[in-house]
């Protein structure tokens, strides 16, 4: 690891800390960090980007206050949720989120439809005992963890925001055990959070052929530290000329299903 010092006072006015982070990047760029895996290396990402739509969108940030303490999605992504359901708006299908926790991001994207006007079931996903299918490819996660929520917790989430009616609770392992209630179903959109490499790797595989053309799969924790695995997934997908797969540094995956 490179050897960088910066001499941050942690005691200085947040205007001064920014500066000193902005005058300091090149540096903090060079700073590597260990993923488990020689093929999937880690960096600080230090950008330029400072341009935060989040910020002004008011109808996200009433969303986000409300479900902020039912996800560990951060705002930056759910904001590109938000935004991208509302994108595909002219795309036919469901919704399908695999990882859905106490339901905070799945509630935002059925939210979204539900101010678009557009009537669709959103399936949430999961198993409510925890991260399954943690493998060699996976460094960090060992199965079990996240196993605190319950189908309740995504209920009463749901019941407040008035989108009750659009979702659907899918509770245990996805694909084995539920994807059986959803084989002749198409989406538009699906969005895995799963933590490893093989459940992205099987979710993908079933829900390719479902996916609509122009419709998306969106992968969270891609380039998280705590999630190689499916940094390394989403490398995979890039030669595939069905789609086009875009990671974007706010640790999401984007791909895009073209054909």
């Amino acid at each position: 690891m490179d050897k960088v010092s910066l001499n941050i006072n942690m005691e200085l006015p947040i205007v001064e800390l920014a500066n000193l982070y902005r005058n300091n990047r090149s540096k903090l760029a060079r700073v590597g960090l260990d993923s488990g895996l020689e093929d999937v290396p880690h960096r600080v990402i230090a950008t330029n980007a400072v341009f935060a739509p989040w910020a002004c969108d008011t109808g996200f940030r009433d969303l986000f206050e409300k479900v902020r303490s039912n996800t560990l999605v951060d705002q930056y992504c759910l904001h590109e949720l938000w935004s991208l359901a509302g994108q595909l708006a002219n795309v036919p299908g469901d919704v399908i989120e695999v990882g859905t926790w106490k339901g905070g991001s799945g509630c935002l994207i059925a939210s979204r439809f539900r101010r678009e006007g557009i009537n669709l079931t959103t399936y949430l996903c999961d198993t409510f005992n925890g991260v399954v299918k943690a493998g060699e490819k996976d460094t960090f996660y060992k199965n079990g963890e996240h196993a605190d929520s319950t189908v309740e917790d995504v209920e009463n989430l749901a019941e407040s925001l008035d989108v009750r009616s659009s979702i659907k609770i899918l509770k245990g392992v996805f694909p084995d055990d539920t994807a059986r209630e959803l084989e002749n179903h198409k989406f538009r959109l699906c969005h895995v959070d799963v933590d490893t490499y093989q459940g992205s790797k099987e979710i993908t595989e079933w829900v390719w052929p479902r996916l609509n053309i122009g419709g998306a799969i969106i992968y969270d924790d891609c380039g998280s530290r705590n999630c190689p695995g499916v940094s390394r997934f989403v490398q995979e997908q890039i030669d595939h000329t069905d789609r086009f797969t875009i990671y974007n540094l706010n640790g999401h995956a984007i791909t895009m299903k073209t054909g």
